[in-house]
């Protein structure tokens, strides 16, 4: 029976399950209630059901046979699936000691210290799972109707992926801490796990970089080493796929094996857990300034636009766990740009394609700079108040913002202009437009809000978000298109001064333009 009593582990694990829910729904946005987000659910559901209905109908037709190259895929897919939960589950670590704020509370209580890891460790593997089963469980349901029963082994292979992804992801993270400290883990936490998310994807996408020749080599080694070891049974290398294709043995190892190393991380990093939550929660209690006691005192410099640029570029450079997560949305994007440089077929698309990446970085890079420089400003009563005009505060802010922009790109500008004149001159006013449109959306839709917060900055603004990411491949695709000489480039760039001029219809008042 099911231990429901205050502070047991499935009491806890509700808990955690229950708060899970209500970022869910504040992710939403305002005005969505539980009964609303369930209907959402459902058709959301629904709907990817019935998309899968093809892919379903496909496999029922042509079910994949146990050959060489069909359990190398799966290995390949496995091992894709487990990188990004291993990278989903390392953010996940490092969010829970940092970004709750909670661990002392729960450190202070009777709860001992394994069980309230245990729990807040099956609460990221859920996590890491949940976006894998919303896109795998539809097919496997359909397979399952249709008569496909070996596949249900993709439930327990998924469990079995999250609990591995958790226990390496905490391992990981602990051992920052070991050799870095609490200060330096959380940006290095975060590096970390992007770094594992676009590698694995880089390495999926590795044929799409490759000539014909070597591409046809690499399969043909490959598959000649899948078919070597296929039936060697002391080989442990394609259990994994095997257990995918149902086989009950390696499908009971593979469980044993991922709660074994589940089981064994929580034992060993228990106490290291509890630990560096309270060095954690030690951060916050050191006096600001202390360190500069006895530094001697610099002296004013002369000039409005000179000191607030320090004041903002001092205020980026001294949150690095910030800069971090304003690079990583570009790190997720370089792997898109890189796959369609690679897929032209000319130069001059070549450039275009390497222009559009800068395009797109562009925009991503000035929202981010431009948010965290408008938006989370610490004292906006006293810059109202200090005799300096608000346009000349929002011109340096702006300037702040821009500037690491253009810093960034120049490298990649300056070969395209040496490259092609014409394509550097559409590559420069390409980003532009894309860092003036980003820098209109930071102004329009600007809302007081924590650093901490970088990553909720448009939380319950589906249509921002959306509207800013096509504003960006916009602006991209009308610069590929117009160093390609294609006429689609006034198409696109109508198509995002459209978008911007539906945006700034629905726009709330902004407070610091008016004051301007």
């Amino acid at each position: 029976m099911i231990d429901r009593t205050p502070g047991s582990l499935f009491w806890l694990l509700r808990h955690e399950l229950r708060l899970t829910w209500r970022g869910y729904l504040d992710a939403w946005g305002r005005g969505v209630n539980e009964r609303r987000a369930r209907r959402r659910l459902i058709w959301m559901g629904a709907a990817l059901h019935l998309a899968a209905v093809p892919v379903a109908l496909f496999v029922w037709m042509f079910p994949p046979r146990e050959t060489p190259s069909a359990i190398l895929s799966f290995t390949g897919g496995l091992l894709l699936v487990g990188s990004l939960m291993l990278s989903q589950s390392l953010y996940g670590v490092t969010q829970a000691l940092y970004m709750r704020g909670d661990l002392d509370l729960l450190l202070s209580s009777p709860l001992s210290t394994r069980k309230m890891l245990t729990v807040r460790a099956l609460a990221i593997a859920m996590n890491s799972v949940s976006a894998w089963a919303l896109l795998a469980l539809p097919f496997v349901n359909l397979l399952i109707l249709f008569g496909q029963f070996r596949w249900i082994s993709v439930y327990p292979m998924l469990v079995a992926l999250g609990l591995t992804a958790t226990a390496f992801g905490l391992v990981l993270a602990m051992v920052l801490f070991a050799l870095i400290g609490p200060a330096r883990t959380r940006t290095a936490a975060q590096v970390m796990a992007a770094l594992i998310g676009v590698t694995a994807f880089m390495l999926s996408q590795a044929q799409n970089f490759l000539p014909g020749s070597a591409r046809a080599a690499l399969s043909a080694w490959l598959f000649g080493l899948a078919d070597r070891t296929r039936f060697d049974a002391s080989s442990l290398a394609w259990v994994p796929a095997r257990a995918l294709f149902g086989e009950v043995a390696p499908l009971i190892l593979c469980l044993t094996a991922s709660l074994g190393i589940f089981a064994l991380a929580i034992a060993a990093f228990g106490q290291a857990f509890a630990s560096n939550a309270t060095a954690i929660a030690g951060l916050a209690t050191k006096v600001p300034g202390a360190t500069a006691a006895g530094r001697p005192m610099r002296p004013f410099r002369s000039g409005l636009r000179t000191s607030l640029l320090r004041k903002e570029w001092r205020l980026l450079v001294r949150d690095p766990w910030l800069i971090s997560q304003v690079l990583m949305q570009i790190l997720y994007l370089l792997p898109l740009c890189l796959i369609y440089w690679r897929q032209t077929s000319s130069d001059r698309a070549a450039l275009g394609g390497l222009a559009m990446m800068a395009v797109v970085v562009a925009g991503h890079l000035a929202g981010g700079l431009v948010w965290i420089t408008i938006s989370t400003e610490d004292s906006p009563d006293l810059l109202a108040a200090a005799p300096v005009a608000a346009r000349e505060v929002l011109r340096a802010k702006l300037l702040a913002a821009l500037s690491p922009v253009a810093c960034i790109l120049a490298a990649p500008l300056i070969a395209i202009t040496f490259q092609l004149p014409a394509a550097g001159a559409w590559a420069v006013a390409g980003c532009t437009a894309a860092a003036v449109c980003a820098t209109l959306l930071g102004l329009w839709y600007q809302k007081p809000a924590r650093r901490r917060n970088f990553m909720l900055r448009r939380k319950g603004s589906a249509i921002v978000n959306l509207a800013e990411m096509i504003l960006n491949f916009c602006w991209g695709l009308a610069t590929a298109s117009a160093i390609s000489g294609s006429l689609w480039a006034l198409a696109f760039a109508g198509a995002a001064v459209a978008v911007l001029g539906g945006l700034r219809l629905i726009a709330p008042p902004t407070p610091m333009l008016a004051m301007a």
